[in-house]
């Protein structure tokens, strides 16, 4: 049994990603890597012949982004969800900065609902 997790960016254990993201801390559920997550599951349940969860895990990711991410007073996805180690995702605090990174779960097609990928 697999179990569904939104990924969590840690930037001490993260060195690759730490030295391509700027020194200002997005420690906790950063938005680009729950798309990435969203496409690669996809993709999976796309050439697994065998029917394996990929697509109930993509299911369960984009859910999870649509539930957490959204900051409803502005209309847009939250840049991360700041946490710091050991913090559940419900307790996280939504990011308001607009940054590039919340386009990935536009184009990589976590998001699809047209309020949130307005111009």
């Amino acid at each position: 049994q697999v179990e569904m997790r939104i990924r969590r960016f840690n930037p001490e254990q993260d060195a690759l990603t730490r030295t391509i993201i700027r020194q200002e801390s997005r420690e906790g559920y950063p938005v680009e890597i729950q798309a990435l997550w969203y496409a690669a599951l996809s993709f999976l349940s796309g050439i697994d012949k065998t029917g394996g969860p990929w697509s109930t895990l993509a299911k369960k990711v984009r859910s999870s982004i649509y539930t957490y991410f959204p900051i409803k007073s502005e209309g847009y996805l939250a840049d991360c969800l700041c946490a710091g180690p050991d913090t559940p995702v419900p307790e996280a605090e939504q990011d308001d900065a607009l940054r590039p990174n919340q386009l990935f779960a536009i184009t990589l097609g976590a998001i699809n609902n047209k309020k949130l990928c307005r111009s």
